[in-house]
């Protein structure tokens, strides 16, 4: 039975200066950067500079965070690189690289016109997403009904009991927050400029789908659970199809925590940059040991606790 569990965080995760630390003083990592930067380039200086502007870029900050994460996990010595691997929206094409079904740069390929799309979404549709505090899953569904925002609200991110996502269209939103408001509840907008993981997104969901016949996917040699499906995926056709799907569904991570447990999983360890799944960890199941990896230092205490 597998008790550990290797999570990779998504878009809003990233930091100035993430990396910087892994490309100075490990050539497997410098390896991996200087791939990245050959396919997206900018991408390095975007990373270790202070200044987040260029780094917070839907087509930089998708590829660098997969990069940096990629860089940490090729830095993982190879007897821990054991158990399910799992991410959270973009963290899912870091955990398929970690799985095994695609090389780094096929991955990076893939994230960036990934990233191209739903930049090119967001420029046509205006709306975006809020973290909505303190209200039940299945209580936030009836006020979407109930205030009759079906064709404008979706949720998005199942990401705890008392958490959840919405996407919609900039008037859905605003109407939404104002009514929330009303009854007591926290609503936050989000800093991303698209209507993610909604039907919103079906428009370039389809173009994904072409540019994703280009690829080939391998048999992977980790189990890897998809936060879509919150199952485990091992066939690469099955995988093809759940990446077009993460468009435009909801990321299931309460569920996916949940089957993780329920399989047996005793330890989360979060790989790539900021703390956010250890975050949401806490407050879905506190029985759960978390460890955080965000840098060289961090593996190295990582791989002594289990030497």
């Amino acid at each position: 039975m597998m008790t550990r569990a290797y999570l990779f965080p998504g878009q809003g995760s990233q930091e100035p200066g993430m990396g910087q630390d892994l490309y100075q003083t490990h050539p497997e990592a410098r390896a991996i950067m200087d791939q990245a930067e050959s396919l997206v380039p900018g991408l390095l200086e975007a990373c270790f500079s202070d200044d987040d502007t260029v780094l917070n870029q839907t087509e930089i900050v998708q590829p660098a965070i997969v990069t940096v994460s990629a860089a940490l996990w090729e830095l993982l010595p190879q007897d821990l690189r054991e158990g399910y691997v799992t991410g959270h929206s973009l963290g899912e094409y870091s955990a398929l690289y970690a799985a095994g079904f695609l090389s780094f740069a096929d991955t990076l390929r893939l994230v960036k016109e990934r990233a191209r799309l739903m930049g090119e979404a967001a420029r046509e549709v205006s709306g975006g997403m809020m973290a909505v505090m303190g209200v039940e899953y299945a209580e936030l569904v009836r006020l979407i009904q109930e205030w009759d925002l079906t064709e404008e609200v979706f949720p998005a991110n199942r990401n705890s009991a008392q958490q959840t996502v919405i996407s919609g269209t900039e008037k859905g939103l605003e109407f939404f927050g104002g009514k929330a408001k009303e009854k007591g509840l926290k609503a936050v907008r989000l800093k991303v400029t698209g209507p993610f993981h909604s039907p919103l997104m079906e428009p370039v969901a389809e173009a994904f789908r072409s540019s994703l016949s280009e690829f080939t996917f391998q048999e992977p040699a980790l189990p890897l659970v998809s936060a879509t499906t919150a199952q485990v995926v091992k066939d690469p056709a099955e995988l093809k199809e759940i990446l077009v799907k993460q468009f435009t569904s909801p990321v299931l991570w309460t569920d996916t925590v949940s089957w993780l447990v329920q399989s047996g999983v005793q330890t989360v360890v979060e790989v790539g940059p900021g703390k956010v799944l250890t975050g949401l960890i806490r407050r879905i199941d506190r029985s759960l040991g978390r460890v955080n990896i965000q840098t060289a230092a961090d593996i190295a205490a990582w791989a002594e606790k289990n030497g």
